[in-house]
């Protein structure tokens, strides 16, 4: 059962980055990972997005660039036989707070601009989905974890060894709702762009959004942290403050996971 729906920060930011990531003429998205430190899995130069690098892309949609021999925090991964989303610090305190476990879905967003639009302001734009199946705690577990998985991520590495309450969440599968599978994967990428993955509202700036109605009935609050309805009667939402999770309450509102799952299974990969 989907008891909470995730919609997740992730990817370079004005803040982190200081760039968006492309939105190709073709519609094709690609959410770049923000910089990290070393050690880390990847640096930018070993990115590549179909038939283009990193750097290509780059020289595509213009803004800050980020160096090739730069590290990278690849995060969440959705290839492969594993889906893997590392959380830490305050953002895994709200997500424990607010109960996130097996069965909750993660839907993934970020800053993205179309690559011939380079004086826009682009728009938050949903990119991938991740359905928890099993969940890891604590550095030692994870690099554990994923040793005898076979796989490198940047919360089973040295550098997480400083990372408070370090929590893995893991993703395998077909994609499960409240009573059936899908037959989507449990975790994967929106690779185009539709109207129905942008959750800025046209015409305004990146954080205010328009959630669709129904399901969304500003009568009725699913929001368990860091969201409010902007406007009275109608579905106009902004965030507060600057957050990574924001947590939707989908027992108490069971279409937020209707419309999560609608999303993966019209646009999903």
């Amino acid at each position: 059962m989907i008891r909470r729906v995730i919609l997740s920060r992730k990817g370079v930011d004005s803040a982190t980055g200081g760039r968006p990531s492309p939105i190709l003429p073709d519609g094709r998205l690609f959410s770049l990972p923000i910089p990290q430190q070393p050690p880390s899995t990847h640096r930018y130069r070993d990115l590549r997005f179909e038939e283009f690098s990193v750097a290509e892309l780059q020289r595509l949609g213009g803004g800050r660039a980020l160096h090739p021999n730069r590290s990278c925090h690849f995060d969440p991964m959705l290839e492969g036989a594993l889906g893997l989303l590392g959380q830490h610090g305050a953002a895994q305190g709200e997500l424990s707070r607010h109960e996130v476990g097996v069965g909750d879905l993660f839907l993934f967003f970020g800053w993205f601009r179309g690559t011939e639009d380079r004086r826009g302001s682009g728009c938050h734009h949903l990119f991938g989905w991740l359905q928890v199946t099993e969940i890891v705690r604590g550095t030692t577990a994870i690099a554990a974890f994923l040793k005898a998985s076979g796989v490198r991520h940047p919360h089973g590495l040295g550098g997480a060894q400083g990372y408070s309450q370090n929590t893995l969440y893991v993703s395998q599968g077909r994609l499960r709702g409240s009573s059936a599978f899908s037959s989507k994967a449990a975790f994967g990428r929106f690779p185009r762009t539709h109207s129905s993955l942008v959750l800025t509202e046209p015409g305004a700036t990146r954080s205010v959004w328009r959630l669709p109605e129904p399901p969304f009935n500003p009568g009725v609050s699913p929001f368990l942290n860091r969201l409010h309805w902007l406007e009275e009667g109608t579905t106009r939402v902004q965030p507060r403050g600057f957050g990574q999770e924001f947590i939707l309450d989908a027992e108490r509102c069971p279409g937020t996971a209707a419309w999560a799952l609608g999303l993966i299974n019209r646009f999903g990969a």
